[in-house]
């Protein structure tokens, strides 16, 4: 393979690293496929997606306008960063090489939301993972996998913006293993599988059963977006913590926007969002 031909299918976020580094490698796509968001991205301070292809010079099309285009003319690679739909056949059939940037250390955690759940699950590290795409999700072969140790005060916003210049350095040398031949797909190990669905209601409200470690993470797993559902509103992330108040369990509004935390083994100072 020469330069190979490559379309980009990414959302805001990953995308906003995984373009420019392509471009910046020599290794343009000649289309971003992507979403047209509503509102600015929640997770950090980011520029739309568009922005940046308008910038780069580089054409895009949404959703299942764009997934038309590429069947018509199939390209030599389709790369995948935290696009919001499945991609199907004949996409998945058609092109030698679908690749999905998947950012977690598969086999482990497949799934939509890798980000909550190794930060809920006290993981020490997490990473990108290119692998190859099928019609199961997260399960095809490996061509390459990156890990970075996580921080104690990991939240989901600083883990996206760390895993988004994972995957854009991931990105480019997995093309440039597939120019030189040197990419070798290999097998997940389903024995080492675990996989988790989106987070639902339960996962992301306040429970009574939870001390202070597990409300930190929950918290933390959430912020700055889409936050921790409490009855005064919504906690979008933790400033301290406290020794155990006389206050009976749940949230007690405090000056500046903060509120207290009333858990089994002590309070947690966080910032609190109104939900009217």
């Amino acid at each position: 393979m020469t330069t190979p031909r490559i379309v980009l299918f990414a959302l805001t976020g990953f995308g906003n690293a995984v373009l420019p580094a392509l471009c910046a490698e020599g290794l343009k796509p000649e289309l971003l496929v992507t979403r047209a968001e509503t509102g600015p991205y929640p997770y950090y301070d980011e520029k739309s997606l568009t922005d940046v292809a308008d910038r780069l010079h580089v054409p895009y099309l949404f959703g299942a306008e764009g997934e038309q285009k590429v069947v018509a003319d199939l390209p030599d690679i389709v790369l995948c960063a935290t696009y919001h739909r499945m991609l199907r056949a004949p996409i998945l059939q058609g092109v030698r090489w679908p690749i999905n940037l998947h950012p977690s250390l598969l086999p482990r955690y497949r799934g939509p939301n890798p980000f909550y759940w190794v930060i809920r699950n006290r993981e020490k590290q997490t990473g990108v993972t290119a692998h190859m795409m099928t019609d199961t999700a997260d399960a095809g072969p490996i061509l390459r996998r990156e890990s970075i140790d996580m921080s104690e005060t990991e939240t989901q916003g600083s883990l996206r913006h760390r895993l988004a210049a994972l995957a854009a350095k991931v990105a480019v040398h997995t093309v440039r293993d597939l120019q030189s031949g040197a990419a070798t797909p290999t097998l997940q190990n389903e024995a080492d599988t675990t996989a988790f669905g989106r987070p639902g209601a339960a996962d992301r409200t306040l429970d009574s059963t939870w001390g202070v470690d597990e409300a930190e993470r929950a918290i933390r797993a959430l912020s700055p977006f889409p936050g921790l559902i409490t009855d005064a509103g919504i906690v979008t992330n933790v400033v301290r913590r406290e020794q155990a108040s006389e206050a009976p369990f749940g949230v007690a509004l405090l000056a500046g926007g903060l509120c207290r935390l009333r858990l089994l083994d002590g309070d947690l100072i966080g910032h609190l969002r109104p939900t009217n």
